[in-house]
């Protein structure tokens, strides 16, 4: 910065040795080129010097100092970022200093500090203020909108959309149309969570708002989003599962490789049972965002497409290490423990569900309790018909399919017919072979308007079963060949095993030995194949493997 030689600094330096200053010997400048380095021997002779300095040569040297470190930085050193936002600022190039706070936000978020991440971003907010007015707003918008990311990330969905809210009405005011559309696309997000009737609407709105301009991938992009949302929270509709391909293959068209996948369609994907499409998007997804938002969610899509596909240990591994790295740096884990109570409701950890349903309700706001208290009321209800007490069972069925006590929230219809299924179960059970037959009828109707292969696999077993017990083996028997024919053109070994498992008791009530033993090999093989995914001595292999069903299939096998 003064323009001389190394060497008569350190000239310089070395007289000052032990009087304010002291040598703190050799290390790599920010160039990489070795250095001798010096500090204060206090930190007050640094601040009267500092301020010694008139506030014009304070700023000019902050300013000199940054382009000096500019280069140093974008050659690949990100994490001075924060060291060249402050320079910038102090040296009042307000504009620059804004970029790389941003940045240095980025960069907090990518080490998982993320509230770290929120306080830089709000300062970074408050260095706009000294913006000229045809920088400031899109640049506010800019720091609004990841300020919401962030607190999404973090389960602050309520401020998320305070955040986003703001950041869309910047963006109206001043006419930026593109960024105000991209603001109401993230606040649908969080109105979707916090009340799907105002999501719908603020999804309808950033629909809208896109139209108005002429940008047909803005327009696809903002469809599939809206569209997705809508499947995955309110109901499923053939018409919008139609919609959302369509703009999907339009996105692909126009945006070719360099379109980031939109994360609720990738879920969308799954319940489809497109696991291998699903999984590559998520994947790229976390691989590549800088959105703590986006990485958050990339990390849930990925759970959600490894579940029904059988892949138990891998998401376990996934949520743990999510998990960890969100309590080492002092973050509530909360989407991350949905998934591994999804992946022990599975693996019938029924206990295990519940306690991480009220670790849930416990920690976090009203916000969050829906969904725990609907996992846990599941749980609860397969747990009473495994201890034999069918009564309490439906009661707790009840409850989640009660639009008054269980409103609706994200797969809301997937628990809903999960409930439908263990009230069949349980009645069932009870003997009650009549409102048994009722109930599986209408959970076969339901299943039938989801695009979800599970839940018509699920729901034609226990069919056949139901059938099974009024001694109508022909319609039993139609049944499970009905399911039979799902199974073999998806894979799904998480639904597929216990069919087989109700095959083999089917042929072996009609004396049919050979397809009898053949399915229950099946159903053997594919429980291995979920259980082998695990680590072995893992508590929660032990849980599958000691499942009633799973106990009975293998003992069976024994016997006969």
């Amino acid at each position: 910065m003064l323009e001389t030689s190394a060497a008569s600094i350190e000239e310089e330096c070395d007289k000052l040795t032990g009087r304010f200053i002291r040598s703190a010997g050799i290390h790599d400048a920010p160039n990489g080129l070795p250095s001798a380095h010096y500090e204060f021997m206090h930190s007050l002779y640094r601040q009267a010097l500092y301020r010694s300095l008139s506030g014009t040569s304070r700023a000019k040297l902050h300013l000199n100092l940054g382009e000096r470190l500019l280069p140093v930085c974008s050659a690949g050193r990100p994490e001075m970022a924060s060291e060249l936002a402050l320079h910038f600022e102090e040296g009042r190039d307000h504009e620059r200093a804004v970029h790389w706070w941003i940045l240095a936000a980025e960069n907090a978020a990518s080490r998982f500090s993320r509230r770290d991440s929120i306080e830089i971003l709000r300062h970074a907010l408050d260095v706009v203020a000294a913006l000229a007015p045809a920088l400031r707003s899109e640049s506010e918008v800019r720091i609004l909108q990841r300020i919401g990311d962030t607190h999404f990330a973090l389960g602050e969905v309520s401020d998320s959309a305070l955040s986003y809210e703001a950041a869309a009405d910047r963006a109206a005011k001043a006419g930026l149309k593109v960024a105000e559309v991209d603001a109401l696309a993230r606040l649908a997000v969080s109105a979707w969570y916090l009340d799907p009737d105002r999501g719908n609407e603020v999804s309808q709105r950033a629909l809208e708002a896109s139209r108005g301009l002429a940008d047909p991938l803005l327009v696809a992009r903002t469809e599939l989003a809206a569209t997705s949302l809508r499947l995955l929270y309110d109901s499923w509709r053939k018409e919008d599962e139609e919609t959302c391909a369509q703009a999907h293959d339009t996105m692909l068209r126009l945006g070719g490789a360099d379109v980031q996948p939109d994360v609720f369609y990738i879920v969308v994907q799954s319940v489809e049972a497109n696991y291998s499409s699903a999984l590559q998007q998520a994947e790229a997804l976390i691989a590549t965002t800088a959105s703590p938002i986006a990485y958050v969610l990339g990390v849930t899509a990925k759970s959600l497409t490894l579940l029904p596909w059988g892949r138990f240990g891998e998401v376990l591994r996934l949520v743990r290490t999510a998990t960890e790295l969100a309590e080492k740096n002092g973050e509530d884990p909360w989407i991350h423990i949905y998934c591994e109570a999804w992946l022990r409701m599975l693996c019938s950890d029924f206990d295990g569900v519940r306690r991480l349903s009220q670790l849930i309700m416990r920690s976090n706001a009203e916000q969050h309790a829906v969904r725990a208290r609907t996992i846990g009321m599941v749980a609860s209800g397969y747990a009473e018909l495994y201890h034999g007490t069918p009564e309490r069972a439906l009661a707790c069925f009840a409850g989640v399919r009660d639009y008054r006590i269980t409103p609706r929230f994200f797969l809301h219809w997937h628990w809903r017919m999960h409930a439908e299924l263990g009230s069949a179960e349980a009645r069932l059970k009870a003997g009650d072979l009549t409102n048994a037959r009722n109930e599986a009828e209408g959970f076969l109707q339901s299943a039938a308007s989801v695009a979800d292969p599970n839940m018509r696999v699920l729901a034609w077993d226990v069919r056949s079963r139901v059938a099974s017990a009024e001694n109508n083996f022909n319609h039993a028997r139609e049944c499970i060949d009905n399911a039979l024919a799902i199974v073999d053109r998806f894979d799904i070994p998480v639904a597929a095993w216990r069919v087989h498992a109700t095959a083999a008791d089917l042929f072996a009530y009609l004396e049919d030995r050979e397809k009898a033993v053949n399915h229950r090999a099946r159903a053997q093989e594919l429980v291995l194949r979920l259980a082998d995914t695990f680590d072995e001595g893992e508590p929660l292999r032990e849980s599958l493997l000691a499942a009633p069903l799973v106990r009975r299939l293998f003992e069976d096998a024994v016997s006969a």
